[in-house]
């Protein structure tokens, strides 16, 4: 998750499974590492997993406000879809990674170079 106001990460985790307790458990340490004192927005695209009763109910929980981008529409939502767009390029579609423990652990660096612009070198 980003903080558009920040310009910076604020939470990310990987999983083999896009799913529901993922994008909660994201949005928990977001929220938990922020301490926000006024109601925030969420703004997402409509995959299931934001849309889901689960998810909406725990937003509106911990005082965030959804908002989704309009069907069909990724420009409302233009930079999750650059940073996603770099991210894929640069690491699920380039490194071969052989254990799922190097993929996380390489996707994560990755990850990291993807949101500060840096360059990284694996060997």
């Amino acid at each position: 998750m980003i903080d558009l106001y920040a310009k910076k990460m604020i939470a990310h985790k990987i999983s083999k499974h896009n799913i529901t307790q993922l994008t909660k458990a994201t949005a928990k340490v977001a929220y938990e590492l922020r301490k926000p004192t006024e109601t925030l927005l969420f703004h997402s695209k409509q995959g299931s997993n934001y849309t889901s009763t689960e998810f909406r109910k725990h937003l509106k929980s911990i005082n965030i406000t959804q908002s989704f981008s309009n069907p069909g529409m990724p420009y409302n939502n233009s930079v999750m879809e650059s940073v996603f767009g770099s991210f894929k390029r640069e690491a699920l579609y380039y490194y071969r990674f052989k254990t799922e423990k190097n993929f996380f652990e390489g996707s994560m660096r990755i990850w990291h170079s993807t949101i500060t612009n840096d360059r990284i070198l694996f060997l």
